[in-house]
């Protein structure tokens, strides 16, 4: 039987790192499966394998980071070593570093799994790329992040692949049914619901100034409910007090079970300035959530219309069968997305025959990110 090595982080609280223990589960119906982790502290999701745990947190300093990651470095140069591993598969930047640096005769795979907005120092770039040349294949989460990859470090069509993050729906409908939570509670007409780390990345700050505009020009009777924890929750707070909308939005903190959250909830709202693959918005949608999601780089259009590219910016907003798609917040007017997206949520708030279809579609549509779909796929690529 072949031996996998999984590397990651760790098991807690990200979205790849709910995808590595997803995988560990499926994966070891087939093969021996390790889990590296760099601190094994605290675990969140479920996970089948061996736990190899190096124990090692980074300090606040540069100096720090590097003497960390050196360490690290030579843990699993010693691990790779005294094991026969047939496949060592990484997720994130760090992880997928330590994995080419110590590659051996396994074969390597790189997952890639966020867009980059944002140049890294030129040197950096320049190794990244040089070390990823090392990599026996490399795969992305979006057709979209393929295309970008493949042009940035000219790879070669047979190097990249794009697998879809893998969903557990029955699992999913099966956590969803407890409905004792806060948002099963809660009165008003239209419940919106985000799920992410309270960064700028996820654009929470968005969806304030969007309850200020639904809540105190239109007076509807909506809630909107946030799930994650962050650095930038005191902010968040303090914004939502100064706008006297702390009965209207309610920050939850992070959740193990989030689903039923979601199946509680009429409307998922996505205003993510970037991202990989969004795994909260896939489970929205088996969870019977409408979708209000910014056509940002990468995964929203291919998720909600099965590819990307084929709406233009001119087309947006644009209403799909489970939402609306709107136009990105990059080199966007503010207060005209800020228009655009309460004129929608003022539509189906008053349409809940379409909000209503909107959600079955959502799920409907979800099916083809099943387990059973995806996980053949790691299996040809291993």
């Amino acid at each position: 039987m072949k031996e996998i090595l999984l590397i990651t982080r760790t098991l807690s609280s990200g979205g790849a790192e709910k995808v590595v223990g997803k995988l560990s589960i499926e994966l070891s119906k087939f093969y021996n499966v390790s889990i590296l982790l760099f601190n094994a502290e605290r675990i969140d999701y479920p996970y089948e394998g061996r736990i190899i745990d190096l124990k090692t947190d980074l300090g606040p300093t540069l100096f720090a980071k590097i003497i960390g990651n050196i360490k690290r470095y030579i843990q699993i140069k010693k691990i790779k070593k005294g094991s026969a591993f047939d496949s060592a598969i990484s997720f994130l930047t760090i992880p997928n570093i330590l994995n080419l640096l110590t590659k051996r005769k396994e074969k390597t795979v790189i997952s890639i799994r966020n867009y980059q907005p944002k140049k890294k120092n030129l040197v950096f770039e320049w190794f990244y790329g040089r070390l990823l040349k090392r990599a026996n294949h490399i795969v992305t989460v979006s057709k979209q992040l393929e295309d970008y990859y493949k042009k940035k470090y000219k790879f070669s069509k047979q190097k990249t692949t794009t697998i879809y993050n893998m969903y557990d729906i029955d699992y999913i409908l099966d956590k969803a049914s407890d409905n004792e939570n806060l948002i099963e509670q809660d009165k008003s007409e239209l419940k919106l619901i985000n799920i992410g780390s309270l960064t700028p990345q996820k654009n929470q700050i968005f969806l304030i100034e969007l309850m200020d505009v639904l809540v105190n020009k239109y007076c509807l009777n909506i809630s909107l409910f946030l799930l994650g924890e962050g650095p930038l929750e005191n902010k968040l707070k303090k914004r939502t007090n100064d706008k006297k909308l702390t009965d209207y939005i309610h920050f939850l903190g992070f959740k193990r079970n989030p689903y039923k959250y979601l199946k509680s909830s009429d409307v998922f709202v996505f205003p993510s300035l970037y991202e990989g693959f969004p795994n909260a918005l896939v489970e929205a949608m088996i969870c019977e959530n409408a979708i209000l999601a910014a056509d940002c780089p990468t995964g929203p259009q291919e998720i909600l219309l099965s590819s990307h590219g084929s709406i233009r910016k001119k087309d947006l907003p644009f209403e799909h069968h489970s939402g609306f798609l709107f136009e990105s917040f990059n080199n966007n007017s503010y207060n005209n997305l800020l228009k655009n997206w309460a004129e929608k949520i003022l539509y189906i708030y008053h349409n809940k025959q379409l909000l209503n279809l909107q959600k079955r579609e959502a799920c409907f549509r979800s099916k083809r990110f099943s387990t059973a779909n995806i996980i053949e796929e790691w299996i040809y690529l291993i």
